[in-house]
């Protein structure tokens, strides 16, 4: 069986690599603290499932490392690529819809910055967007449902700081 190939920019390898470091080293104080807190409370139960969480994350990590395959942005505007910032509508039904502004990352790990969430490109959406134009018929599923995705826009980044500025703005006068 072929494993799933993770995409990840050069930085969200980086981040890869680190939370592999950060795995190690966590298991390491917990090795220290182990025989400490297992000749004062004989509570090693409790640090042995943990320990077990941590080597199973890190073997995860370490046989994933041969299925990572890096990617670059490429110089073509008219694709959503890494980086991105995509207006979209998710449209779940012909009455169920959701307005939402995505970051397309080539990392691992998502960052909530309301009103614009982080979306990896090995996640559902992320895959489906990555690479489209905005023009394209765009789908992903979602727990067994077809979700069509509507590209509202593809904004840059001067946009972007206009319109915070604009709503700083009125945050501003309307104190």
């Amino acid at each position: 069986m072929e494993k799933k190939k993770i995409y990840l920019d050069k930085n969200g390898y980086q981040q890869y690599l680190k939370e592999i470091d950060d795995l190690r080293n966590e298991l390491d104080n917990l090795e220290k603290d182990n025989v400490t807190t297992y000749l004062n409370n004989l509570e090693g139960d409790t640090t042995l499932s943990t320990r077990k969480v941590l080597m199973n994350n890190l073997r995860d990590k370490l046989n994933n490392l041969g299925n990572i395959e890096i990617v670059e942005k490429k110089a073509d505007n008219d694709i959503i690529d890494i980086g991105d910032v995509i207006r979209l509508n998710l449209i779940f039904s012909k009455h169920d819809m959701e307005e939402i502004t995505v970051k397309l990352i080539g990392g691992t790990k998502c960052v909530v910055n309301d009103p614009i969430k982080d979306v990896t490109l090995n996640s559902p959406l992320g895959a489906a967007l990555y690479h489209k134009r905005v023009t394209d018929d765009i789908y992903y599923m979602l727990r067994d449902n077809k979700v069509r995705v509507e590209v509202l826009e593809k904004l840059n980044i001067h946009t972007l700081q206009t319109e915070t500025e604009e709503k700083e703005t009125v945050k501003t006068l309307k104190k």
